[in-house]
């Protein structure tokens, strides 16, 4: 009898401890203080202002020198900084809408959810190409110009695109 008492005191004080901390969750996700939401705005930032300090400036350089941007692992490292560039951007834009207590309307919010997660696609597309360029480079040398031109590698970074925009996430 002993034992079914204590148990019973020990789920009561549990039941009470998630009731009660339940209760704070609530309230302070209620309450929150503008400082605290702000604070999460401090990483986006600070990323985007890297971002777009450096990004620009290698993207520059691949696209103003033709040998630069004929050579494939060149064009997919663009478009990677491409997609990462337009991901910061969106991320940035929906923490500060976010932490100003902005409301979207339905549409531009699926529409602002639906391009982050093109763009994050993108990114990890990109990367995969990036690992199987380098796959093919090692694999066959001395045919890896005729297998990948700048020709193909375009046809590849358009399919890149359409495949983030038509699987998503």
């Amino acid at each position: 009898i002993r034992m079914n008492t204590s148990l019973l005191r020990q789920s009561n004080t549990s039941s009470d401890l998630e009731v009660s901390s339940y209760y704070l969750l609530e309230e302070w996700s209620l309450n929150t203080p503008d400082t605290n939401v702000k604070m999460f705005l401090i990483p986006p930032v600070i990323c985007l202002v890297a971002g777009v300090l450096i990004i620009p400036s290698i993207l520059f350089v691949i696209f103003s020198r033709l040998s630069i941007r004929q050579e494939t692992r060149y064009m997919l490292l663009g478009n990677a900084l491409l997609c990462d560039l337009l991901y910061l951007l969106l991320y940035t834009l929906s923490a500060a809408l976010s932490a100003a207590h902005v409301s979207l309307p339905k549409e531009a919010c699926i529409l602002q959810l639906f391009s982050l997660a093109v763009a994050y696609c993108g990114g990890l597309f990109t990367a995969a190409a990036m690992v199987l360029d380098t796959y093919i480079a090692i694999l066959f040398p001395l045919r890896y110009i005729a297998i990948l031109p700048s020709s193909r590698t375009r046809k590849v970074i358009v399919l890149l695109w359409v495949c983030s925009g038509a699987l998503p996430g």
